[in-house]
């Protein structure tokens, strides 16, 4: 319980000397004091009711400062409020403050001296008499009045917290009004404006920006404005009345009632009711006039620096002259349309994506369509040419002759015969008339066209089993002797057989035989041209029998859709070759067509592809690298190039090269130096570079099937910044890095970003802003800006710096920053996504080889992924050397991994070897199978059975294995049919490292080894005869730990160590005899044998000594009062009494006996007293006396 503290109290004449520590009141003066020195003067005053004031339920306790200078009876109170939520502490300032400071606090209890407040909030009716100074903000939510000067130093003064606030202000500025920053806020809004602006003196701008509609009804300077630079207008302004005498130049719209310009006025856009002016020049912004523009007779409104257009009226007519070199353009964004001046009558109209029409007293006559014109009404002409297919609505009356070149097609309407003969003659024998056609024999009607058994009708032309329609001829045999034309296709399922024929479509036939001259169109799906030894740059070269000579021809003529089909044979052509879009450049076969580059041009790229380009069925030999230029490439892209349609394609194609120098022993040039001019290494194979494509590509791609790279000591094809490749049945020989995928510095396009996935962003990564990432030591790994940000993806400014790795780990390493870099604003718990695929490289192949040379695939760089199905690696790391020793082939060159960069391959070796990656391999002649890890997941939904083809087999589910007849699920261990036997190799252990749990009997014929063996609660069978363990074995039969139960030994128990120890309290042997030294031979083994108690003050023990023969007790025995020593089973000593067989006995003191008997001599080498007195001595006579008496 509490012990109440009692203070010594009295009145202060009786103040006693204090203890040190002791305290006392005195009752009169209202004092505490404290003993200091346990003296009178070792009292220390402590205070008094001056300095406190008592704890009332209403006021609370309280300090009094008690006044100074006078007479010291008043004071002043610091008191707390009657409810505190908590304790507060307040910490004074160290120094005093200068003279009029205020004392404020922080919020944390930290008071400081201040010379002004920083911050003063008024909710009610405050009134300020005096001067009030405020350093800080100024918040009054009621209502203010200040009497004297209110100055506000530091801080932000706000008149209103939303557009809804009135600011009223009565009196006058008595100074200037100056903003905080340059050109940054506005006097007034779009929406409200002030009324009247009134300057005296001069009014001097830099620039004068007015972003709205500025409406002056009159605008009053007394004295010049002066503008030292330009009047930017962005919006309108509106001026009721604007007299300009001198030189004016308006930038802006500027709206003005009445503009009257004496001087050259320049002025970028107006609108005006009325422009009166003597010489106006218009820039670039406009004019609108909203009512008109006054100019009179021949004055003119100019247009263009030369004054190429004019517009103006001389009193009868008004003209638009163009002067100017150029062409005049009449643009508008709907219909363009002439009309009269009320609007009334249209003279033409001009349709966007539509008809331009011509009208006749406002009725139209001619309209254009997509197919020609469209002429309305019965149209007269002396001469008219319609050069296009041209329909007439009406009649058409052709008073003169008349001429059709083309086809002439009559739909509903008819042909009207009004000449003299009423008839159409064609030549001699044939006659149009009103009844028909004929043709001697032959009679066209309205039925059709009749010539012997053919007919014509408006399904064809039928002549036995050949038909004549819109779509060509079919027929199963064609013989035309004379002239024939065929507008569509000729397909005869037999022989054609022709004079002359002119055919502009497909020729399908078993045999062609022409015996006229030939002139037939083969490039119906696109031009065909064609390239040859012996052909000519000065041909067309679209005629197999005209071709040209070189593929670079051919190209320069060719668009897309093209075909250059490139005969046999051998074509030095000069490199590099630019294919364009959507052309083809096909070969007669890889082994008959060969193109080899210039001497000149031998180090330059031979193909550069565009967009849709197709390379097909020929070889490339004799190329060479250029190490400066990065050039010598088979395959590239042309510069600029734009894949909106589809990947350039090269197929069926083997680029064959050499270094310059080759020898028996090096055939391909592979250890060829790289020293231009004086030896070149061999050329390389394709270069995929996505910077190279055009921001509008679908993408970076480049797609290879059947294409073969010899590309000695050097590499076959490289991908980059992006780029994709799809690769089939390709192979590569000798290369020093068959396939290599890098990440690039510019990515897809030159302007590609990292995308990034942040979990957790405890803030919205903003745009500019700087994203980290740490390692665990908490050094920056990499550093990016943020250029957009759609939750939850960040893109960052290109590639940033250093590498964003996925799983970062710590809250701690990702932080967000603002532009500077430095201050932070956030954090993210990890990146679950760093995307550089943009930057890095992409190949799907199926089905190719690396042969031979230094490495195979390389991935290099993030964002670079190489995805290969069924690839054979032959002999790799073996450089040129194609011997196939394996002894030289080196594995782990077949996929190389770096900097991040990853390959997923399946693949097969030389040796057959199948591989699945890193990770799984099975070697062809042995069928082991290995695994590049410990664990791997094998997952099926099903069950995995192994069998030998017979009656054994293994069967593994997700969640079971049976093996014969053992069976595991579930955690369970059993067997169908026998015992389970565990036979172990080795050490002949079984290792169990968990609990060993047994339901039934657990047999073990050799060793078990456990740190501990629990029975359970009925007790367990342990059949063994060895338990062997560590150095302590513990049998608990009990709760473990209790020390309670039993251990029952059904049998002898030996033990064999040196030392057996019980700790119980009780040992209970119901055996009746316990053999100590079980086995001793004699005494001399048996020596020392015995018990021992243990005892901190020395070991009590009954031991048996061979020297003594006989039984040493190091303490003393004590028997009970009626138990007796006994030998050879006669009383020897008792309590009181020696035993009657004791007859002699070598006892110096026996005390005090009650009788003696002695049947022999007394003898007593001193005297024998009684009660002290000596009564015999040896030479006394009564001594003899006694003896002779005692016989």
């Amino acid at each position: 319980m509490a012990v109440p503290i009692r203070f010594k109290r009295g009145n202060y004449a009786n103040l006693p000397a204090l203890q040190p520590g002791e305290p006392a009141f005195t009752l009169d003066t209202n004092e505490l004091y404290v003993g200091l020195n346990s003296t009178t003067d070792g009292n220390k005053f402590f205070g008094s009711h001056r300095y406190w004031t008592r704890e009332t339920t209403t006021t609370g306790s309280g300090i009094n400062l008690v006044e100074g200078s006078d007479n010291g009876s008043a004071f002043l109170t610091l008191q707390a409020p009657g409810s505190l939520s908590g304790i507060t502490t307040f910490t004074l300032p160290g120094v005093d403050g200068s003279y009029g400071g205020i004392l404020i606090t922080d919020g944390a209890g930290n008071l400081t001296f201040e010379s002004v407040l920083p911050a003063i909030n008024v909710a009610g009716v405050s009134t300020f008499q005096n001067n009030l100074n405020v350093g800080g903000d100024l918040k009054v939510t009621g209502t203010s009045e200040f009497v004297g000067i209110v100055t506000f130093r530091g801080g932000t003064i706000n008149l209103g917290d939303s557009d809804s606030d009135d600011v009223v202000i009565g009196g006058e500025f008595a100074s200037s009004l100056t903003p905080t920053n340059d050109g940054q806020y506005s006097l007034g809004s779009d929406s409200k404006r002030w009324r009247y602006s009134y300057v005296r003196e001069t009014l001097d701008t830099n620039q004068l920006n007015v972003s709205g509609v500025s409406t002056f009804a009159s605008a009053q300077f007394t004295d010049d404005v002066n503008f030292t630079q330009a009047i930017n207008v962005d919006g309108d302004t509106e001026l009721d009345n604007l007299n300009v005498s001198g030189v004016s130049t308006f930038t802006g719209t500027t709206n003005i009632a009445n503009l009257n310009a004496t001087g050259l006025s320049t002025i970028s856009r107006v609108e005006a009711t009325n422009i009166v002016s003597g010489g106006a020049t218009f820039t670039t912004g406009g004019v609108k006039f909203q009512t008109f523009a006054q100019f009179a007779n021949n004055q003119s409104l100019l247009f263009g620096g030369g004054n190429d257009l004019e517009i103006f009226h001389d009193g009868l007519n008004a003209y638009i002259v163009d002067v100017g070199v150029g062409s005049m353009f009449i643009r508008g964004t709907s219909s363009i349309e002439l009309e009269n001046d009320t609007g009334s009558e249209t003279y033409a109209r001009f349709n966007i994506d539509g008809a331009s029409e011509l009208y006749y007293d406002n009725s139209k006559k001619i309209e254009t369509t997509a197919d020609g014109v469209r002429i309305i009404g019965v149209t007269s002409s002396t001469t008219a040419k319609i050069g296009a297919a041209t329909t007439f609505t009406e009649d058409l009356v052709v008073q003169g002759d008349a001429r059709v070149t083309g086809i002439l097609t009559v739909g509903t309407s008819s042909i009207i015969f009004d000449g003299p003969n009423n008839s159409i003659s064609v030549g001699g024998a044939t006659t149009v008339n009103t009844s028909g056609l004929e043709v001697g024999i032959t009679t066209v009607h309205s039925t059709g066209i009749e010539v012997g058994n053919s007919s014509i009708h408006n399904n064809g032309f039928d002549i036995g089993t050949t038909s004549l329609h819109d779509s060509g001829i079919n027929a199963d045999n064609l013989n035309i002797s004379g002239v024939g034309t065929v507008g569509g296709d000729l397909n005869v399922t037999g022989d054609v057989i022709v004079g002359n024929v002119n055919i502009s479509g497909v020729i399908t036939a078993s045999t062609l035989d022409i015996s006229g001259s030939v002139d037939i169109d083969l490039n119906v799906l696109g031009n065909t041209f064609y390239v040859a030894e012996t052909g000519s740059n000065s041909n067309d070269g679209d005629n197999i029998n005209k071709p040209f000579l070189t593929i670079a021809q051919a190209l320069s003529v060719a668009t897309n859709g093209d075909v250059i089909n490139v005969s046999a044979g051998i074509f030095e052509e000069t490199c590099p070759l630019t294919v364009p879009a959507g052309v083809t450049v096909k070969g007669s076969g890889l082994r008959a067509t060969t193109i080899r580059p210039t001497t000149a041009t031998r180090q330059e790229n031979i193909f550069l592809l565009n967009d849709a380009s197709t390379l097909e069925d020929f070889s490339i030999k004799g190329s060479y690298y250029d190490s400066t230029n990065d050039t010598g490439y088979a395959f590239s892209y042309a510069t600029g190039i734009a894949i909106t349609t589809r990947s350039p394609y090269i197929q069926r194609i083997t680029v064959l090269n050499t270094g310059s120098q080759v020898t028996a022993s090096d055939p391909y040039g592979y250890d060829t130096p790289d020293s231009n001019p004086s030896s070149f290494i061999a050329g390389r194979g394709a270069l995929v570079d996505g910077s190279k494509v055009t921001s509008n590509s679908l993408e970076a791609g480049m797609l290879f099937n059947e294409v073969t790279f010899f590309t000695p000591n050097n590499t076959g094809v490289t991908l980059t910044n992006g780029a994709r490749a799809e690769y089939l049945n390709c192979f590569h020989y000798f290369a020093s890095q068959a396939i290599v995928g890098t990440s690039g510095t510019v990515g897809i396009a030159g302007t590609a970003n990292v995308r990034l996935k942040f979990d957790n962003p405890s803030v919205t990564p903003s745009v500019n802003h700087v994203v980290k990432l740490r390692d665990g030591g908490g050094t920056v790994v990499a550093v990016g800006t943020i250029t957009s940000y759609n939750s939850p993806y960040a893109e960052i400014d290109g590639k940033g710096h250093g590498t964003f790795t996925v799983g970062a780990g710590s809250t701690q390493d990702i932080k967000f920053y603002q532009s500077d870099g430095t201050t932070q604003t956030g954090i993210a718990s990890a990146i679950s996504l760093a995307d550089y695929t943009m930057f890095g490289a992409e190949m799907r192949s199926v089905g190719c080889a690396v042969e031979y040379g230094s490495q195979g695939v390389v991935a290099d760089g993030v964002g670079v992924k190489l995805r290969l199905f069924a690839t054979n690696f032959n002999h790799v790391g073996s450089g040129k050397d194609f011997s196939n020793d394996s002894t030289l082939t080196i594995q782990a060159n077949e996929v190389i991994e770096t900097n991040n960069g990853q390959v997923s391959y399946v693949s097969i070796d030389q040796s057959g070897d199948f591989r699945v990656g890193d990770a799984f391999v099975v070697q062809q002649e042995t069928g082991n199978v290995s695994f590049a890890a410990t664990t791997y997941n094998l997952e099926t939904t099903g069950q995995l059975t192994v069998t030998d083809g017979g009656s054994n087999q293994t069967v593994i589910t997700p969640t079971s294995a049976e093996i014969g007849d053992l069976q595991l699920a579930s955690g369970t261990l059993s067997s169908s049919s026998g015992d389970i036997t565990i036979n172990p190799a080795g050490s002949n252990e079984t290792n169990v490292t968990g609990n060993l749990n047994a339901t039934g009997n657990l047999t073990v014929s050799g060793i078990v080894t456990s740190s501990e063996l629990n029975t359970g609660p009925n007790g367990i069978g342990i059949g063994v005869s060895t338990i062997t363990g560590p150095a302590e074995i513990v049998i608990d039969p009990a709760a473990v730990g209790d020390n309670t139960g039993k251990v029952l030994i059904k049998g002898d128990l030996q033990v064999d160590g040196t030392e057996t120890i019980v700790n119980s309290t009780t040992v209970t042997v119901e055996d009746k005899n316990v053999v100590l030294g079980s086995g001793a031979s004699n005494d001399a083994a048996a020596n020392g044998g015995g018990i021992t108690l243990e005892s901190g003050q020395g070991n009590k023990t009954i031991r048996w000594l061979d020297s003594t023969d006989s039984w040493t007790f190091s303490e003393h025995v004590d028997l009970a009062a009626t138990k007796s020593y006994k030998i050879n089973g006669v009383d020897v000593l008792s309590s009181t009494t020696l035993g009657a067989g004791v007859t002699q006995s070598s006892l110096t003191s026996v005390g005090t006996l009650q009788s003696l008997t002695a049947t022999g001599a007394i003898n007593s080498n001193t005297a024998i007293q009684v009660n002290g007195i000596s009564v015999l001595d040896t030479a006394s006579g009564d001594a003899t006396a006694l003896a002779i008496a005692l016989g």
